[in-house]
C-alpha cells in the first residue's frame, strides 16, 4: 500500500523554505528533491510524522497557484488526501478580511476550473493585527517585534530612512538578511528562522492565530503543538 500523499502548493520558493522549517519543528523529515519538474519549478519531498508523503510544491508566482492546484488535481494523477493552498493577501485593511477575500479568490479559481479537491484548506500569510499589505514579510515582522524588539526597531527605523534608488516589493524580506550571520542562502536564512528557540515560539503563536499551524499539524501528522 502507498503512502497517503498531502500536497502544499506555495506561491514561491521563500515561502517553500519557511513552511519547510515549519514541518521540520512539526518532525517531518527531507526525502529531498521529489524529482518531479514541470514548467512552474521542482517540488520539494518530505515524510510525515505518521508515514505519509508530503509533496511541496513551488507554483512559481502567486499567478500560478491555482494553475499549480490543477496540475496536482489533474486526471491520473494520484489525488491528495490533503491539498494546501498557501499565499500573501497583499490587501491593505484588517487581516481577517484581507483574509476571507484571499479565500474567496482562490475558491472561485479553483471553481472556474472545475477543480473540487477532496480536502481542501487555504493559508493566508499575514500580521493578524495588521493592516497589511499582508504577506509572508509581514507575519514574520510580526512575530520579531514579540521575540527581539530591539532588533525589530531597528530595521524598522532602517527601512523608514530615504532608499537609494527603487524599493521593490521584497524589500523587507531582504532587509531581515542584515548582519545575518551564516554560509548560506536565502532557503536557509527562512528555515533557519525556526531555529532561533524564541523567534520560532512567536512564528508558532502567529501561525496559530491565521489558522495555519492547525492545518501543518494535520499535515505533519502531529498530534499535539510543539510548545
Amino acid at each position: 500500500m502507498s503512502a497517503e500523499l498531502r500536497v502544499v502548493v506555495v506561491e514561491g520558493a521563500d515561502d517553500r523554505n519557511f513552511l519547510k522549517g515549519a514541518l521540520h519543528r512539526l518532525g517531518c523529515r527531507d526525502l529531498g528533491p521529489a524529482g518531479f519538474q514541470d514548467a512552474l519549478g521542482k517540488d520539494w519531498g518530505l515524510s510525515s510524522a505518521d508515514g505519509a508523503f508530503i509533496r511541496l510544491v513551488d507554483a512559481g508566482g502567486k499567478d500560478n497557484l491555482v494553475r499549480a492546484a490543477a496540475l496536482a488535481l489533474r486526471p491520473g494523477a494520484t489525488e491528495p488526501a490533503r491539498l494546501v493552498l498557501v499565499g500573501d493577501p497583499d490587501d491593505t485593511g484588517p487581516y481577517a478580511s484581507a483574509q476571507a477575500a484571499w479565500q474567496a479568490r482562490i475558491r472561485q479559481g479553483l471553481q472556474a476550473r472545475g477543480l473540487h479537491p477532496r480536502a481542501l484548506d487555504l493559508i493566508a500569510w499575514g500580521d493578524p493585527a495588521g493592516e497589511g499589505p499582508h504577506d509572508l514579510e509581514a507575519l514574520f515582522w510580526s512575530a520579531l517585534r514579540q521575540a527581539d524588539g530591539a532588533r525589530a526597531d531597528c530595521i524598522g527605523r532602517w527601512l523608514a530612512a530615504p532608499p537609494i534608488g527603487r524599493l521593490n516589493g521584497k524589500a523587507r524580506a531582504w532587509s531581515f538578511f542584515a548582519k545575518w550571520q551564516d554560509d548560506g542562502s536565502a532557503a536557509q536564512f527562512f528555515q533557519a528562522l525556526w531555529r532561533v528557540p524564541d523567534l520560532a515560539l512567536a512564528l508558532e503563536d502567529r501561525l496559530h492565530q491565521v489558522g495555519a499551524w492547525s492545518v501543518l499539524q494535520t499535515i505533519s501528522g502531529a498530534e499535539t503543538s510543539s510548545v
